[in-house]
């Protein structure tokens, strides 16, 4: 099921994700890869609210007050790549910044 997160969230070890890529690459350090596509959690991970995410699995009761349902017709539109921070940051100097 997807889901929203509402209040600052971690993840524990075991649960299987559904990420965009940015959200990966920015905890790939705790991640492992599976071949469904999917990602194991293998060290705590935490979210910021706004973020979405898949959870493969019931939803942990204590995880309740911090997410909610995102319907499939609401989700974020999920990107396919993602800018890189060097080009980014070569953008504001640039510019002035």
């Amino acid at each position: 099921m997807r889901y929203r997160v509402t209040a600052p969230l971690t993840i524990h070890p075991g649960a299987l994700l559904e990420l965009t890529p940015e959200q990966v690459a920015r905890r790939l350090w705790a991640l492992a890869v599976q071949p469904c596509g999917l990602h194991r959690v293998v060290l705590p991970v935490s979210f910021k609210a706004g973020e979405e995410l898949g959870l493969d699995g019931d939803l942990p009761k204590t995880h309740a007050s911090a997410v909610e349902t995102v319907e499939l017709n609401q989700a974020a539109p999920v990107t396919k790549t993602a800018q890189p921070v060097a080009a980014k940051r070569a953008q504001r100097v640039v510019r002035g910044h």
